[in-house]
């Protein structure tokens, strides 16, 4: 089974979130209110 999960916030858990479901190939969506923090550098 496939596992989409979306990320609420990406401060200071988030960001350690993020990294560990995109290396598990199961991170869909990252939305957070300041725009700055989803945005790829």
């Amino acid at each position: 089974m496939e596992r989409n999960i979306a990320v609420v916030g990406a401060g200071h858990w988030g960001k350690s979130l993020i990294r560990d479901f995109y290396e598990l190939g199961a991170l869909h969506t990252i939305c957070d209110t300041y725009k700055e923090l989803c945005t790829r550098n």
